[in-house]
């Protein structure tokens, strides 16, 4: 961990345009939150390394702001000038996950996006954004996402239409879609709806229809947003929690899928898929046992257990890397199970993204000293987990279980269980791991003894 200061030289940070000129600084907040370019040195390779860290605002000072990084210490606090750290900060949502994890730097038109952001508070997302901030007028001919309901429906549909600026006032433009009545006109703010607009033509001569947007309007509500299929996570230990209510699902438009184009058959087994899912959770939830979905970048399996431990996916980046040291540790009791050089597989899996899996599982079990069940989607009884170490539970009798789904034979998501609250505490004893050692050296031993007889 290290932190991204006007210090560092030229090659570091990404460095504002030479006709950048000081901007006045109204949208930032103390409390506001943001991403900022962290810079530090791997453990591993040795080599300095960036990464775009989830951050708040702490203090204010002129043009320079303290940020905290989010699941961090305060000791890693940082100042930045926001002249001349431009490069270094960030909305939230401007960069996907991958980027922030390899620090990516920030293109000229996310620099003007950046500009925006700091003045105002919001941004517009993209340079066709960015160009509709400052392009529109009264008259001029625009698509706008248009969102409705269908009648019984809670769905919400999104449909690219043609629509003519009525009125602007500031950031706030009336718009009227092109052969609707009136009473279908709509106020828009160009900043904060800015992935709603786009230049005339563009999107609806393509009769796009999604199903949700990364930013919904407000008059969309929540319960038309939530996902039927998982569950949302909470801050609270006891989990407020809602389960699936669809028994099937249809691909259409409707829900958000248009495979109008699509073989049959690659259809049909895709329906199965998701419909099997559905069934899946359904299940775990009569039992008590509820899914709370978790990103799928490659993390899950270390975010769904920094999940069950903090009710956060901030610290699955701490579990990788203790687990690759545990596994370098303990090199003779892994080693025999990895079909390539372990030196590389160690190394590999040091990488953020690298998806962990069985041996991973083991080495997390002795760090935490708890069991890890997973329940998997392609069982016939979801009640019953695939792995889970039944031989174990009177060494760690009493000790609550680390509870895992398994989707599709590629992701991990955690699970809550009514009757065992989360997070789980953080347990300092290595009981698991004596036994299992105790266990390798007493098979060894007898080994020997046969040899020998």
């Amino acid at each position: 961990m290290g932190c991204t200061l006007s210090t560092e030289s030229p090659a570091q940070i990404t460095k504002p345009p030479n006709d950048f000129k000081p901007l006045s600084y109204e949208g930032v907040k103390v409390g506001m939150l943001l991403l900022c370019r962290d810079t530090f040195v791997s453990k591993y390779t040795k080599e300095k390394m960036y990464k775009w860290r989830k951050s708040e605002i702490i203090e204010i000072q002129n043009t320079k702001i303290k940020i905290h990084y989010l699941g961090w210490s305060d000791n890693f606090d940082v100042w930045l000038d926001l002249n001349q750290d431009i490069g270094s900060i960030a909305p939230i949502g401007m960069l996907n996950k991958a980027e922030c994890d390899k620090g990516k730097e920030l293109l000229p038109h996310q620099l003007d996006a950046v500009k925006l952001f700091l003045q105002l508070g919001t941004y517009p997302q993209t340079e066709e954004e960015l160009n509709m901030v400052t392009n529109v007028s009264v008259g001029k001919n625009l698509d706008v996402l248009d969102i409705f309901y269908k009648k019984g429906s809670s769905i919400p549909i999104k449909k690219w239409r043609k629509a003519t600026v009525l009125t602007v006032d500031g950031s706030q433009i009336k718009i009227t879609y092109m052969g609707w009545e009136s009473k279908y006109d709509e106020l828009l703010d160009i900043k904060k709806d800015a992935n709603r607009i786009r230049e005339f033509g563009t999107k609806s001569n393509e009769q796009t229809s999604v199903a949700a947007l990364s930013s919904p309007n407000k008059r969309m509500s929540e319960s038309a947003l939530a996902l039927p299929t998982t569950v949302a996570s909470s801050a609270k230990r006891n989990i407020p929690l809602t389960t699936a209510t669809q028994s099937s699902i249809t691909l259409s438009e409707e829900n958000g899928f248009d495979l109008t184009n699509v073989d049959p058959a690659v259809r049909t087994e895709f329906e199965a898929d998701l419909n099997k899912e559905v069934v899946f959770i359904q299940m775990l939830a009569n039992h008590g046992l509820h899914v709370i979905e978790i990103e799928g970048d490659g993390n899950c399996l270390f975010r769904a257990i920094s999940h069950q431990l903090y009710l956060s996916e901030d610290y699955h980046e701490k579990l990788r890397i203790k687990c690759v040291e545990h596994m370098k540790k303990y090199r003779k009791r892994f080693e025999c199970f990895c079909s390539v050089p372990f030196d590389q597989y160690l190394t590999d899996m040091a990488i953020l993204g690298t998806w962990g899996d069985d041996l991973e599982i083991r080495a997390l079990e002795e760090i935490l000293d708890y069991i890890i069940c997973i329940y998997s989607s392609n069982t016939s009884n979801v009640a019953i987990p695939i792995r889970k170490n039944f031989e174990e539970d009177e060494i760690l009798h009493g000790v609550p279980t680390i509870k895992l789904s398994y989707h599709g034979n590629s992701h991990y998501n955690s699970i809550y269980d009514d009757k065992q609250p989360l997070p789980l505490d953080q347990r300092r004893s290595s009981t698991l791991l004596r036994s299992r050692m105790k266990l390798a050296e007493d098979r060894k031993t007898l080994l020997s003894n046969l040899q020998v007889h």
